[in-house]
């Protein structure tokens, strides 16, 4: 019975397409090294016959160790759901590919890999998972079909009465030769005629975020932006500022104009007041000040009460899950719509927005902001911070403000604000730059900062750190000498992808800067930290461009496909009505233009001119075209009629003639293979004695020669025909002939 040799292989490929799509869902590249190395371990010991199938009862303990594992797990809340049944499924799909002994196994193997795709789609939207999970279910309805067919050979083999090594195996040579190409022709229509089925149902069936079914098993918790909620503590934005995973994406527009040039500063929290807290640890917080919580649908928008129209910069966001309610957006909003609802606060202190809802989904909205922030309209009190004796000697260093001494003890006592103040947060930045170094790397230091305020140890001792040591160290310094000044968490990035016309907004872009406020601008932004400028917008490299490519279809397809919802749907009917609509009003309209074009045709003399010498090509073209086809016509009965004298079919009437000589065109082309190698038929000896004088020839030659005769006879003799299809595979075994036939001597 033949053996179905392309399903082994199959299997692996969905087993290991199941492996790296859940990967990539989870992020997770060990998981991939760990499952790829048992797989390619476990096919090893196959394809070297090594292989002995685990015992059932190892097989069943090693499940229930993994089961006690994951609900452990389960239990103690470590992990999401979803990401724990995907490592059951892992995990359970490596104990039966050592455990394979019965097609049971072989089924359970692909009913888990699709399940385990299924778990890693649930809160995914990669479009490299999309693409892989379409492969993955294609590949699994190939497989599922070779899996039918070899349930179907095993019966089959199980009834015969020869045992395996006994059967011939000729028998079967045309399944064999013939069945991949009809599976994968048959995995490929039924392929089409879903995928059109399922997007028909995707564009007009009804459907949903499914937050209420899937809103708990988020396969993997994004990773929190700690710098963007209440409080942030030392080191958290330098965590996020070494990771690149895409956080937004803006599209900029000032005045109508498309944006595509320069850096921009997203803002997403800001915070006035340092102390520490309840663990000794020290850290950043945000003044309790009065906010505005709205739920906003996707018809309603936020109108900023405080904000004037001053400017116009139009914001597009598509904001990824951060694990963060912070949401980003230049300087002074005026208003803020999304395209589905959603609950935020508005802090109108620092005009900031914040989600007060729990559910982790991409967000998309549009802000229009000013660039500029809003004066206050009070006199702000002082924040209050702790600051240390070493950030207050610091501050009063004339060559860090340019002020004398007296100067700084009058600025000092005054208590509020001067119109000095913009020129001496200018000098305590100016003095940060040219002063004190840029670092992620604080390990060298790592024994100062024990115990010991770190702005304190940053300003006396190291003067060297990261954008949130720079920021915090001038806020305080601010702040010692009376000036309004606070910290904010944002991201600043200028990575502009000119496909998708949006700027790319990464965790690595994630800063903190310093505002204080000022008696003639109002807000005004400071950025002290050293060695971080980023440069001007260039030409990019090959590598930058195609990633930039892949950006943009990544974009698409979280706008285009993962955004579709409800509202998308109605409005393409809706388009869709009016597009039928319009064309049957235009149609009328395009029947009487045309009526009068032809009118006027008619009307002009030169049309008969032209249109007789038209008419005389075709007509020409026409008699060449019957001349050609009857000299095709007598050439090809004159060959048929030599090929059926070759043959011995010259006594039979002509019909015959002709439609015997079509049929065996195969045996000509066999007996012309014959005789270029010096082998003749004698005219005393039919075709079956013919062939019997061949033995001397190889074993697959004459096999080939003698099924061919076999064929000639059926069809002259039997009354049998043959179609098109089977022509062209019988000239194929007459190439193969020519192969296996050894060289003429000379």
């Amino acid at each position: 019975m033949y053996d179905i040799r392309q399903f082994k292989p199959v299997i692996y490929l969905i087993v290991l397409l199941g492996f790296s799509g859940f990967a990539i869902a989870a992020e997770d590249p060990w998981l991939w090294v760990f499952s790829f190395s048992i797989s390619g371990l476990n096919g090893w010991l196959v394809w070297k016959k090594k292989f002995t199938p685990m015992p059932r009862w190892v097989a069943n303990g090693v499940t229930l160790f993994a089961f006690t594992y994951v609900a452990q797990h389960v239990f103690r809340g470590t992990n999401t759901e979803s990401l724990l049944i995907g490592q059951f499924l892992v995990l359970l799909q490596l104990i039966k590919l050592f455990e394979q002994r019965a097609n049971r196994d072989y089924a359970q193997l692909l009913v888990l890999s699709w399940l385990l795709m299924v778990s890693a789609a649930i809160s995914t939207a990669s479009l490299g998972f999309a693409i892989l999970f379409f492969w993955h279910l294609v590949l699994l309805l190939y497989g599922c079909l070779l899996y039918h067919l070899k349930v179907e050979t095993d019966r089959a083999r199980a009834a015969q009465t020869l045992p395996d090594e006994k059967t011939n195996a000729a028998t079967f040579r045309q399944d064999q030769r013939y069945l991949s190409r009809s599976m994968r022709r048959l995995t490929a229509l039924v392929s089409l005629v879903s995928l059109a089925c399922a997007v028909v149902v995707f564009l007009f069936a009804p459907r949903g975020t499914g937050a209420g079914m899937f809103g708990r098993l988020q396969l993997r918790q994004p990773e929190v932006l700690q710098g963007f909620s209440d409080e942030v503590q030392f080191n958290q934005v330098a965590k996020i500022t070494v990771n690149t995973t895409p956080v937004a994406t803006v599209r900029v527009e000032h005045k109508g104009k498309l944006v595509s040039t320069g850096s921009i500063w997203l803002r997403g929290a800001t915070f006035d007041r340092y102390g520490q807290g309840k663990n000794s640890e020290w850290h950043w917080m945000r003044q309790a000040a009065p906010s505005s919580e709205k739920t906003i649908g996707v018809d309603d928008a936020f109108i900023s009460p405080i904000a004037p129209a001053l400017d116009e910069w139009r914001q597009k966001f598509r904001l990824e899950p951060i694990g963060s309610r912070g949401m980003f957006a230049l300087a002074g909003i005026r208003s803020m719509r999304p395209k589905r609802e959603v609950k935020i606060a508005y802090h109108f202190t620092d005009e900031t927005m914040q989600r007060t809802d729990e559910l982790n989904l991409p967000i998309e909205y549009t802000v229009i902001s000013n660039n500029v922030l809003t004066p206050p309209d009070r006199q702000l009190a002082p924040a209050g911070s702790e600051i240390s004796d070493e950030v207050v000697a610091f501050a009063r260093d004339p060559e860090v403000t340019g002020l004398a001494n007296e100067q700084t003890l009058a600025r000092v006592s005054a208590g509020y604000i001067t119109d000095d103040d913009e020129r001496i947060a200018r000098s305590i930045e100016r003095y940060f730059k040219s002063r004190f170094t840029y670092s992620l790397d604080l390990t060298e230091s790592s024994e100062l900062f024990e115990g010991k305020d770190p702005l304190a140890v940053f300003v006396s001792q190291t003067k060297r750190g990261h954008c949130e040591y720079f920021a915090g160290a001038m806020t305080l310094a601010c702040q010692s000498l009376g000036l309004r000044a606070r910290m904010v968490t944002g991201f600043t990035t200028d990575e502009y992808n000119s496909y998708s016309e949006i700027f790319q907004v990464r965790q690595s872009h994630a800063h903190a800067w310093v505002e204080v406020l000022t008696t003639n601008h109002g807000w005004v932004s400071f950025d002290p930290t050293s060695g971080r400028e980023l440069p001007p917008n260039e030409s990019t490299s090959a590598w930058q461009n195609a990633k930039h490519v892949f950006e943009w279809l990544e974009f698409k397809w979280g706008t285009s496909v993962v955004a579709y919802d409800g509202i998308n749907r109605d409005n393409l009917i809706q388009k869709l009505d009016i597009s039928l609509v319009n064309s049957a009003n235009r149609y009328p309209m395009r029947v009487r233009r045309f009526s009068r074009w032809w009118e006027r045709l008619m009307d002009r003399a030169e049309f008969w001119t032209i249109s007789t010498k038209l008419l005389a090509g075709v007509i020409s073209i026409m008699v060449l075209g019957i001349l050609g086809f009857v000299g095709w016509f007598i050439y090809e009965r004159f060959r048929m009629r030599r090929r059926a004298a070759k043959i011995g079919l010259d006594a039979l009437p002509m019909t015959e003639q002709l439609r015997l000589a079509k049929q065996l065109g195969f045996y000509e082309e066999m007996m012309e293979v014959l005789r270029s190698r010096r082998i003749a038929r004698p005219r005393h000896l039919t075709p079956r004695e013919f062939t019997q004088t061949l033995t001397y020839l190889p074993t697959d030659a004459f096999d080939t020669v003698d099924r061919l005769t076999r064929i000639f006879y059926r069809i002259r003799y039997g009354g049998v025909s043959i179609q098109p299809a089977q022509q062209r595979r019988l000239a194929n075994v007459v190439s193969r002939l020519a192969d296996s036939l050894p060289p003429m001597r000379e």
